[in-house]
């Protein structure tokens, strides 16, 4: 898919709270602090060991810029059990985006056990 026509179809379907919207599309990661955490199950990729899909926040409060969710494109080395973030999003209500960072260059890092990071992992990463 197209990298504008996959980022006109994450803010279509940000303008709704994930746990409305297809049930099918979204995979449950875990309740943070800042809010629900999904992986969008029609943009995991997986590349020899390595896997990568959308994220998304459902914020309970709003951030500093209006926004009401957090969408952030990680990417797992399943045998080096290491995560990277490529690219993250902030998107408002109505879907409208607040600010993005399309290319993030970040280096790997240790998945750490009881994170985010090890939820994700243990979903893309099965095998």
């Amino acid at each position: 898919m197209p990298f504008l026509a996959l980022i006109l179809s994450l803010a279509a379907s940000a303008a709704l709270p994930a746990q409305t919207g297809d049930q099918n599309r979204w995979i449950p990661v875990a309740e943070a602090e800042q809010g629900a955490i999904f992986i969008d199950r029609t943009t995991i990729t997986r590349n020899g060991p390595r896997a990568a899909a959308w994220f998304r926040t459902d914020l309970r409060v709003p951030g500093e810029r209006g926004e009401a969710v957090w969408m952030d494109h990680r990417e797992f080395d399943c045998d080096a059990r290491e995560i990277r973030l490529l690219a993250w999003r902030e998107l408002r209500p109505d879907g409208s985006e607040a600010a993005a960072n399309p290319t993030v260059d970040m280096p790997a890092r240790p998945v750490e056990p009881g994170t985010i990071g090890q939820a994700g992992y243990d979903i893309l990463c099965r095998r």
